[in-house]
């Protein structure tokens, strides 16, 4: 605060002289931090860091609460395409792509089913019963009198798109980049998973609209494995792969399993004879 002190002698004023201007000579005062003046700031004496360090104490923690969800999520989208496991299906994902492997064939609106296609850009879901899939799922069990894929043979059959649009690992991630955890739990610890043992660590908590939310982090991938939503059962992902996935004894690139591929005539002959 500037203090301006002005120091002037009175007028005078004699009846047969004109008025004489007022002279005034300021002189600035600085007043310093701690209540004492001086003749400018640089001579103030040096400034305690106590509300500094405060700052610096209480930034980082906010910063690390509110950005660990982004970092995890980014490190994530680094890949070009993941997985995750349900109890009755693989769903496979890479940019606006998705696929569903079911575990075995169901039926949809009693129609065989082993896989359905999802364009997120097009919004369009739609289904196949693909018999080298049957096979696959089946092993040394499959035969061709008891398929139920052989009269749909690259038969495709479309779907309400909104049905099939899922909740993936990263999907919950991108819910709370930009939210505070309530909560952060450091501690690894063990669940199960559709019967999969996996380490978590950390667990991020969440107050969302009034319910609690928690996003226990697999130890190994660094994505939720499961999801705990206030008066909910748990949703669980059973594993989660990037970019490569062990499939049916393969490794399969992930990308390249997004487009439906017409069953190879040459296998059915081969199945038929």
């Amino acid at each position: 605060m500037l203090l301006v002190v002005a120091c002037a002698q009175p007028a005078v004023q004699p009846a047969a002289q004109p008025v004489v201007e007022e002279k005034v000579v300021e002189k600035v005062v600085v007043q310093c931090w701690d209540g004492s003046t001086a003749a400018s700031l640089e001579d103030c004496p040096a400034k305690q860091e106590e509300k500094i360090v405060a700052k610096e104490i209480v930034a980082p923690v906010k910063e690390a609460s509110g950005t660990l969800a982004q970092k995890l999520l980014a490190q994530a989208r680094s890949y070009s395409a993941h997985s995750y496991e349900l109890e009755d299906r693989i769903v496979l994902v890479s940019n606006n792509k998705a696929r569903h492997l079911f575990k075995k064939v169901i039926f949809v609106d009693r129609k065989p089913v082993t896989d359905v296609y999802v364009n997120l850009g097009d919004q369009t879901a739609i289904a196949y019963c693909d018999l080298e899939h049957e096979a696959q799922i089946l092993g040394n069990a499959f035969t061709w009198d008891k398929s139920e894929c052989k009269h749909f043979i690259d038969n495709s059959t479309a779907l309400p798109f909104g049905n099939w649009v899922m909740t993936g690992p990263l999907d919950y991630l991108a819910d709370f980049a930009d939210a505070t955890p309530s909560l952060i739990e450091n501690s690894s610890q063990m669940i199960t998973i559709l019967g999969a043992p996996k380490n978590v660590q950390p667990s991020l908590h969440y107050d969302a609209q009034g319910k609690s939310v928690i996003l226990r982090i697999d130890q190994r991938k660094q994505v939720p494995i499961q999801i705990e939503i206030g008066g909910q059962l748990p949703i669980g992902f059973k594993e989660v792969f990037f970019d490569v996935i062990p499939l049916y004894g393969k490794q399969e690139n992930i990308a390249d399993l997004l487009d439906y591929t017409p069953v190879s005539q040459d296998w059915v002959k081969t199945i038929q004879s």
